[in-house]
C-alpha cells in the first residue's frame, strides 16, 4: 500500500521464482526461470494493454503504462529464450517441453486473466497441493478432507464475504485488487512455510538414511 510499484515488481519477480518449482526434477534453474517467467512477461507481447489496465488497479496508472510497455519490450527477448528453452525440453523432458509450449501458446493468444487462470488452477496448484500431500503422508481422500476441510470452508466463507463488500464499496476493479493484493500477501509467507517444510524433510530424510548407514555398520 506504501510502495506500490516497488511491492508490484517484487511479487512478479516471486512469483516467477515460486513458479520455476512446477519443473524442480525436470530442469535447470535457468530454463525453469524462464518458462515460468513466460507465464508473466509473454502476455505483454500481445496484451500490452490488458495487462496495463490490470496493473492500473494496483498502482498508478502511468506507472501501470510504463511497467507494462517495458515487459512488452522484455517478451521480444523473453520468447527468443522462452523457444530455445522449449528445444532444450523436448530432447530431455518431452512432457515438460508440452507443457511450456502450452503455457507459451496460452500466453500468446489467450487474454491475461484467461492465461493465467487455467494455469494457477490447472497446473501450479494441483502439482503443488499433490507434492505436499505425498510429504505429509495424505493419501487417502478422507485424510485430505479431514486436513484441509475445515480451513478451506472458512476460506471460502470469507471470500463470499470479502466479494460482497468490495462489490458494494468498490464495483470498478475492487474484486481484481482484493485478488492481487491478496495474493501478494500470501504468497511470501506461502513459499517460506513449503521452503522450511521441504528443507525439514529433507534433513530428516537425511539423518533416516545416516542412521540407516550407522546401523548397518555397527550390525
Amino acid at each position: 500500500m506504501l510502495v506500490p510499484t516497488f511491492a508490484l515488481i517484487c511479487f512478479l519477480a516471486i512469483s516467477v521464482w515460486h513458479f520455476a518449482g512446477d519443473w524442480e526434477t525436470k530442469a535447470p534453474l535457468v530454463v525453469r526461470l524462464v518458462v515460468a517467467g513466460a507465464v508473466i512477461v509473454l502476455p505483454c507481447l500481445c496484451y500490452s494493454a490488458e495487462v496495463g489496465a490490470i496493473f492500473a488497479l494496483l498502482i498508478r496508472p502511468d506507472a501501470a503504462v510504463e511497467l507494462a510497455a517495458i515487459l512488452r519490450i522484455a517478451s521480444a527477448f523473453w520468447l527468443a529464450a522462452f523457444l530455445i528453452c522449449c528445444l532444450y525440453l523436448c530432447a530431455r523432458q518431452p512432457w515438460a517441453a508440452l507443457e511450456a509450449l502450452s503455457l507459451g501458446m496460452s500466453a500468446l493468444l489467450l487474454p491475461p486473466l484467461l492465461h493465467f487462470v487455467p494455469y494457477f488452477c490447472g497446473l501450479h496448484s494441483p502439482r503443488h497441493l499433490t507434492g505436499t500431500y505425498k510429504q505429509l503422508g495424505l493419501t487417502r481422500p478422507k485424510q485430505i478432507l479431514r486436513a484441509l476441510g475445515p480451513t478451506t470452508m472458512v476460506t471460502c466463507l470469507m471470500a463470499f464475504a470479502a466479494y460482497y463488500f468490495v462489490r458494494s464499496t468498490d464495483p470498478s476493479g475492487g474484486i481484481l485488487r482484493i485478488v492481487f493484493i491478496g495474493l501478494a500477501a500470501l504468497t511470501v509467507p506461502h513459499m517460506l512455510v513449503i521452503k522450511a517444510h521441504n528443507r525439514s524433510t529433507s534433513r530428516s530424510a537425511h539423518s533416516d538414511a545416516d542412521l540407516v548407514k550407522n546401523s548397518d555398520f555397527a550390525s
